[in-house]
């Protein structure tokens, strides 16, 4: 939207940084052949997730800030919880090891950036072992000694060795993440194992692969530029608006001329919400009509795709049909001894801007995308890993785990129990021995 009316309507800018990133993965989910992603990004501060399914975000209406405040505005459902890079390790009154969600943020940052930082996060643990390359491909020098120091602050207190407690403390970060991404499949009605988990984010791709393996998610891929893709999926975002009007009815009993004539209202408001902010050609303006609706008796709502045009008695059925097939996918059962009911009618009017560019791979410099090797310790132990320049890895390229690949945005690691390929887009495509 523009800035005018996002002045008049600042609660429809909750979560708009993760949305770009839904875009971002709406674009991917049509051009790489994964119409079901699984949508993650980690930065330094949080861990954002979300369900991409046929190229589209789902939506909720039942959105939650802190402290369970609700929010009752059509947004897209984007869970968030407070674990990145920054997040500090800790010990609870009960000597157990924590993470997050208090985070280092930029400033002082983890102690291996050499700002003032004495806590330790789970930046630091990455680089103690030996996950990070110290340079970070050239970009800065991390302070390896004041990430090992602030390690062994915690590992003091909890009578753990260095390198246990460096894993523990991402072992932990990760299994929150893993959680975040229960509840959002979950509560949909999702089953994991038939979605491919997407890394967003600076720090994504150092613990996708233990984050899609503590939930079963059998893939991961890692697209080119993942660390800014939410920033680019931002820049190409449509214009949408979402408007909608309460009307409660049994369909068998709904005033059709009535509900006509609020789809008619909606319309004219969404297509001026656009001509407001540019969109003057019809043929970039999509109308969109959904309706939320449950059976009657029940409490909560499923949005449901509602046809365009006037609608008649015979495309109830239709719709009825429509009402049970969404309501089982969410919740895995649908009924015929109950009537559905219309709760609020509503529409997304879409203004759409020019094609998105095609994202091609950056073509390999010449030589070897191998760059050298590297004690790594994962599960356990120290793992001779083989290091890999990103940039230079062709299509078709396949690597076996363990293995370390290292992007001008984003480092990823590759456990002893996955392998990878480049896809057709330079996107790295993980498979996991789960």
């Amino acid at each position: 939207m523009t800035m005018a009316l996002a002045r008049q309507h600042p609660e429809e800018q909750l979560e708009s940084g993760p949305a770009g990133g839904v875009a971002y993965a709406a674009y991917l989910a049509k051009s790489s052949g994964f119409d079901r992603i699984l949508h993650t990004d980690v930065g330094g501060t949080s861990f954002d997730v979300s369900i991409v399914e046929e190229g589209k975000g789902l939506v909720t209406r039942s959105h939650e800030l802190q402290w369970e405040v609700p929010v009752i505005v059509p947004m897209l459902d984007i869970h968030s919880v407070g674990a990145g890079g920054g997040s500090i390790g800790w010990v609870d009154p009960g000597g157990s090891l924590r993470v997050g969600p208090k985070s280092a943020g930029s400033l002082p940052g983890p102690a291996c950036y050499g700002r003032g930082g004495t806590q330790p996060t789970i930046t630091d643990a990455n680089l103690v072992l030996g996950r990070l390359e110290p340079t970070l491909s050239g970009k800065m020098q991390l302070d390896l000694a004041a990430a090992e120091r602030a390690v062994a602050s915690v590992s003091e207190k909890i009578n753990l060795p260095l390198l246990e407690t460096a894993e523990g403390m991402i072992r932990i970060g990760c299994e929150y993440m893993a959680q975040a991404v229960k509840k959002v499949l979950i509560s949909r009605g999702r089953d994991p194992r038939d979605f491919i988990y997407v890394a967003f984010g600076g720090a994504g791709a150092l613990h996708a692969c233990f984050v899609a393996k503590s939930m079963n998610i059998p893939k991961v891929l890692l697209p080119p530029n993942a660390g800014v893709a939410s920033a680019c999926g931002a820049t190409v975002m449509d214009f949408r608006q979402d408007v909608e009007a309460f009307y409660y009815a049994p369909i068998s009993t709904a005033d059709l001329a009535k509900v006509n004539e609020i789809y008619s209202t909606l319309e004219a408001k969404g297509r001026s919400l656009l001509r407001e902010q540019g969109v003057e050609d019809d043929s970039q303006i999509e109308l969109i009509r959904t309706a939320q609706m449950r059976y009657v008796g029940q409490s909560y709502e499923v949005e449901t795709p509602i046809p365009a045009g006037v609608l008649s008695a015979d495309g109830i059925a239709e719709i009825a049909n429509t009402f049970h097939k969404v309501h089982e996918a969410e919740f895995g059962v649908s009924s015929d001894d109950f009537e559905p009911a219309f709760v609020s009618l509503s529409l997304a009017a879409i203004g759409k801007l020019d094609a998105v560019p095609e994202i091609k791979p950056t073509l390999p410099v010449d030589g070897s995308a191998q760059t050298g090797v590297r004690e790594v310790f994962i599960d356990g132990e120290w793992v001779t890993c083989n290091v890999y320049n990103g940039e230079a890895l062709p299509v078709g390229a396949e690597i076996s785990g363990p293995a370390i690949v290292d992007y001008d945005h984003a480092c990823a690691v590759l456990p002893t129990w996955s392998s990878a390929q480049v896809n057709h887009q330079g996107a790295l495509v993980i498979t996991l021995d789960i």
